[in-house]
């Protein structure tokens, strides 16, 4: 889907690797980041702020401090 420039967004993507669902958001300007991921059938994994979560539930803490 295409958004016009400088609208904000959140959209649902097919992962890659591992296989799954991911949510990105976008601020409208050209950053768009992946915020959370649910991973396919064969780890059922859960990760927040992370594209790899290495277990069910994975959360990363942003070391960005602005």
């Amino acid at each position: 889907r295409r958004y016009p420039t400088g609208a904000t967004y959140t959209d649902l993507r097919h992962a890659d690797s591992p296989d799954g669902l991911a949510i990105h958001t976008s601020d409208g300007n050209a950053t768009t980041l992946e915020v959370m991921r649910i991973c396919g059938a064969n780890s059922g994994s859960v990760g927040f702020g992370t594209a790899s979560p290495s277990s069910r539930l994975h959360f990363k803490q942003s070391t960005d401090q602005s």
